[in-house]
């Protein structure tokens, strides 16, 4: 990977219209974006264009964002990629929260203005790159000394 190439956001998102929104938001402020729906298909690819954050919606039609989220989370070329769940769901369930705490997953709600897009990505790339050292297991969760706080 180029040096001076823009950092890769990749969002997964079945709203065309709020992926247009933050695509544009993101690539006017410089960085690279690659929009998924959420197939099978695209996400095949994921790991090998080694995003430097995600932005995954909770509800993608018939997919549930967090068990795509899992299924990211068991990759180990996607482990650890810094990710945020962008979602219109304001009755989030205790259970969904802890299990994205547990992933080292933020929650933000929509409608998000374009500083605070700007300001979860800032965030997500902030922690990375992330490292695992050498005596941590295959669990899918982050090392518990990194932050996992849900905003």
């Amino acid at each position: 990977m180029d040096a001076l190439a823009p950092p890769l956001v990749v969002i997964v998102e079945d709203d065309e219209f709020a992926a247009f929104l933050f695509k544009q938001a993101l690539t006017a402020h410089g960085y690279a974006v690659i929009v998924s729906r959420g197939d099978d298909e695209s996400l095949v690819a994921l790991p090998d264009l080694r995003p430097a954050a995600l932005l995954v919606d909770l509800h993608l039609g018939d997919l549930d964002g967090l068990d795509l989220l899992r299924r990211l989370r068991s990759q180990r070329a996607l482990r650890y990629v810094p990710a945020a769940v962008i979602t219109g769901d304001y009755f989030t369930d205790a259970n969904v929260a802890h299990e994205m705490e547990a992933l080292g997953i933020d929650l933000h709600l929509k409608p998000i203005w374009e500083d605070e897009l700007l300001r979860v990505v800032d965030g997500l790339l902030r922690r990375a790159p992330l490292t695992v050292s050498t005596g941590e297991t295959d669990d899918y969760r982050r090392p518990r000394h990194w932050s996992t706080a849900i905003n």
